[in-house]
């Protein structure tokens, strides 16, 4: 049992894991039991409308962390006035130091910053060379 301690920690990752699944397995009860409610009041209003003509709408979550334009705008003013362009990780920082977030928000921002550049490069704004971007 020389690696007991690689064992505990799969455990104790698959116990987590186990939490999550119960608590979506809740949150997902609770949604078919609010679906269930609101195609009751909808047959009452219309017992002959076919509930199965309704599609399923694509929810977004937006992370509220920027403004509109704002992080497009935050990358922009990062990259002017630098001839050999930034790193991505470079960038992501500058952005976390101006907004004063901490390491909880990194990967928001680290998500939201390659999206905007990925939007960026196909719109000509920026070019990638190598592992650093500049403006056009």
């Amino acid at each position: 049992m020389a690696q007991s301690h690689v064992v505990s920690g799969l455990l104790q990752k698959r116990s987590e894991l186990m939490g999550l699944i119960e608590q979506k397995k809740k949150e997902l009860i609770a949604l078919q039991q609010g679906l269930t409610s609101l195609d009751g009041t909808i047959v009452l209003f219309d017992p002959d409308y076919d509930l199965r003509s309704v599609k399923a709408k694509q929810v977004r979550i937006q992370n509220r962390i920027f403004e509109h334009g704002e992080c497009s705008r935050m990358i922009l003013e990062s990259l002017r006035g630098q001839s050999q362009g930034l790193a991505l990780k470079t960038i992501v920082d500058t952005l976390m130091v101006h907004k004063g977030f901490d390491e909880s928000k990194l990967s928001i921002v680290d998500n939201s910053v390659r999206k905007v550049l990925t939007q960026m490069l196909k719109d000509s704004k920026v070019i990638k060379t190598g592992d650093n971007w500049l403006l056009t």
